[in-house]
């Protein structure tokens, strides 16, 4: 079969209630311990990218980050299983403070 998918980018995301494509998501406990604060300007740096975006704190897990796609995707290695193909849409990044 065909898959497709289709998308509309409004002024706010109704899902998460995002306002802006450069937002992150992050727990409010890993912001504190990075000294971070709702709306602080961030680098996330991986092994093969770069993205600038500013913190959105939000229901999630510890120890995890949140992108919009496409624009995470920067941040992502092409890894596959070897067994089904199936890509690893995982990354890990630093995080620092800009400015």
């Amino acid at each position: 079969g065909k898959q497709f998918n289709s998308m509309t980018w409004g002024e706010r995301d109704r899902l998460t209630g995002s306002r802006r494509r450069d937002e992150v998501f992050m727990n409010a406990g890993d912001a504190r311990r990075l000294g971070l604060a709702q709306g602080d300007a961030i680098l996330l740096r991986s092994s093969i990218g770069e993205l600038r975006g500013r913190v959105k704190l939000a229901d999630i897990r510890e120890g995890n980050l949140q992108a919009h796609w496409p624009e995470g995707n920067i941040l992502i290695e092409r890894r596959y299983d070897p067994v089904s193909a199936e890509p690893d849409y995982n990354a890990v990044v630093d995080v620092l403070k800009v400015g």
